[in-house]
């Protein structure tokens, strides 16, 4: 996943570096959800969150010196409702709102850092980053709580996009406080919004 440079993350920010690859792996997990059959995907989703999890979050509880047993704990779960989504037991909705913690992340960096971690956001680079992670979480719930509310697939991809732009511009305000180029996000927000309007039009 990528180390942040590109986009002004310096490696002696260790937590906005350890977000971005969290955010990273999100993103992927998405791309994933987006190729399963639209028929299994939300209880499958289970499967993807476990395993998103343990691809990124050890090293990163390593990195941040914090407690890695609410982890271990998550994927375990998560990777339980996947067996029990698999055995037809698994109302449609717990993914989501498993999911769309990440409104919290989204709203609130600071508040959510210290109760995962008990560690305040360190800099404003590090709360864009949180946010970043809590916006990818919030499109795949976007998606996953569209197709649970009987939505088509393309609808569903459509919201997600919608909120993906909305989370674009208000990322343009962050951009202005740690003084970094909006120019890639303003794209990402037309993007986001050309393929929302496609799919909802």
């Amino acid at each position: 996943l990528h180390d942040g440079r590109s986009y002004g993350c310096t490696t002696e920010d260790e937590f906005a570096n350890n977000y971005l690859r969290a955010a990273g792996a999100w993103m992927l997990q998405y791309a994933v959800l987006l190729s399963l059959d639209p028929e299994t995907v939300i209880w499958k989703s289970m499967f993807c969150a476990s395993g998103t999890l343990l691809a990124y979050a050890p090293a990163k509880e390593e990195n941040l010196d914090i407690s890695k047993e609410h982890v271990v704990i998550s994927i375990g779960l998560f990777a339980a409702l996947g067996l029990a989504g698999a055995h037809g037991k698994l109302n449609a909705w717990i993914p989501v709102v498993i999911y769309m913690q990440g409104v919290a992340m989204w709203l609130s960096p600071d508040r959510t850092s210290v109760a995962y971690t008990g560690k305040e956001v360190p800099s404003d680079l590090g709360r864009c980053v949180g946010r970043l992670e809590g916006a990818q979480l919030i499109t795949s719930g976007t998606y996953l709580a569209s197709l649970a509310a009987g939505k088509t697939p393309k609808t569903a991809m459509g919201l997600a996009a919608a909120f993906a732009a909305v989370h674009c511009a208000r990322t343009l305000y962050d951009e202005e406080q740690i003084g970094y180029c909006k120019l890639p996000v303003a794209v990402f927000a037309v993007f986001f919004s050309g393929v929302a309007f496609a799919a909802l039009a």
